[in-house]
Protein backbone atom coordinates (compact mmCIF):
# COMPACT_ATOMS: atom_id res chain seq x y z
CA UNK A 1 0.00 0.00 0.00
CA UNK A 2 1.15 3.12 -1.33
CA UNK A 3 1.53 6.29 1.33
CA UNK A 4 -1.42 8.07 -1.03
CA UNK A 5 -3.39 5.48 -0.27
CA UNK A 6 -2.55 5.43 3.52
CA UNK A 7 -3.20 9.25 4.26
CA UNK A 8 -6.75 9.10 2.32
CA UNK A 9 -7.57 6.00 4.33
CA UNK A 10 -6.69 7.97 7.62
CA UNK A 11 -8.30 11.29 6.55
CA UNK A 12 -11.22 10.66 8.54
CA UNK A 13 -9.19 9.36 11.64
CA UNK A 14 -7.72 11.81 14.64
CA UNK A 15 -4.52 10.23 14.20
CA UNK A 16 -2.45 11.19 11.36
CA UNK A 17 -0.09 8.82 9.05
CA UNK A 18 3.31 9.39 9.22
CA UNK A 19 5.69 7.86 5.97
CA UNK A 20 8.13 6.96 8.41
CA UNK A 21 5.99 4.65 11.03
CA UNK A 22 6.44 0.91 8.92
CA UNK A 23 2.90 0.61 8.19
CA UNK A 24 2.42 -2.59 6.47
CA UNK A 25 -0.01 -4.52 4.43
CA UNK A 26 1.09 -8.34 3.55
CA UNK A 27 -1.08 -10.73 1.42
CA UNK A 28 -0.19 -14.32 0.78
CA UNK A 29 -2.16 -16.99 -1.08
CA UNK A 30 -2.48 -20.60 -1.60
CA UNK A 31 -2.91 -21.51 -5.40
CA UNK A 32 -2.39 -24.49 -7.21
CA UNK A 33 -1.51 -24.12 -10.73
CA UNK A 34 -2.11 -27.16 -11.81
CA UNK A 35 -5.43 -26.29 -11.94
CA UNK A 36 -5.20 -22.93 -13.28
CA UNK A 37 -3.30 -24.70 -16.25
CA UNK A 38 -5.46 -27.24 -16.70
CA UNK A 39 -2.78 -29.81 -16.72
CA UNK A 40 -4.46 -31.93 -13.66
CA UNK A 41 -8.64 -31.60 -13.82
CA UNK A 42 -9.12 -32.62 -10.41
CA UNK A 43 -6.89 -30.00 -8.93
CA UNK A 44 -8.70 -26.73 -8.07
CA UNK A 45 -8.35 -23.07 -10.37
CA UNK A 46 -7.47 -20.03 -8.30
CA UNK A 47 -6.58 -19.14 -5.32
CA UNK A 48 -8.33 -21.98 -2.45
CA UNK A 49 -7.29 -19.54 0.66
CA UNK A 50 -6.18 -15.61 0.82
CA UNK A 51 -4.63 -14.34 3.72
CA UNK A 52 -3.97 -10.27 4.70
CA UNK A 53 -1.89 -9.00 7.80
CA UNK A 54 -2.34 -5.31 8.49
CA UNK A 55 -0.09 -3.25 10.83
CA UNK A 56 -0.48 -0.08 11.42
CA UNK A 57 2.02 1.94 13.14
CA UNK A 58 -0.18 5.33 14.44
CA UNK A 59 1.64 6.55 17.23
CA UNK A 60 -1.27 5.94 19.77
CA UNK A 61 -2.05 2.67 21.83
CA UNK A 62 -4.28 0.66 20.10
CA UNK A 63 -6.89 1.18 22.65
CA UNK A 64 -7.06 4.44 20.83
CA UNK A 65 -7.43 3.21 17.84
Amino acid sequence: MDAATLKTIQAPLKERYREDAGSALEAEGDLDFRGTLGVAYDAPVGFRAIGLAVRIDAGTPAAGM
